[in-house]
């Protein structure tokens, strides 16, 4: 990925990287500080545009209705989906049983 970078880049990179100011200078100069406002970006709710529900119902309908989305429920999403010709192996056993520690328990 370095080598996409042409190398006048990556001196100008090296140079900045060098002229970081020591943090144990209490005199040293440091580029101000800048703030930027997280509302800055911010949108207000808008309501979205209401459908007919008829016209989605007949949509709905003639995509092969409620059975197709129960069907799309159902199949795992691609990044989940297991890798084809490995099979998980066997969970490890615990060398001693999980409770054999709460033995006296009822006395």
């Amino acid at each position: 990925m370095l080598s996409a970078m042409p190398l006048h880049v990556l001196a100008q990179a090296e140079a900045a990287h060098s002229r970081r100011a020591d943090p144990l200078d209490a005199q040293a100069s440091v580029p101000p500080l800048r703030y930027q406002s997280t509302l800055q970006t911010y949108r207000p709710y808008a309501d979205s545009e209401v459908s007919d529900w008829k016209q989605l119902n007949e949509n709905t309908g003639r995509i092969g209705g409620w059975r197709t989305y129960a069907k799309q429920a159902r199949e795992p999403d691609a990044a989940q989906a297991k890798p084809a010709g490995k099979e998980l192996a066997a969970p490890v056993k615990p060398a001693t049983p999980e409770h054999s520690g709460h033995t006296g328990h009822d006395k």
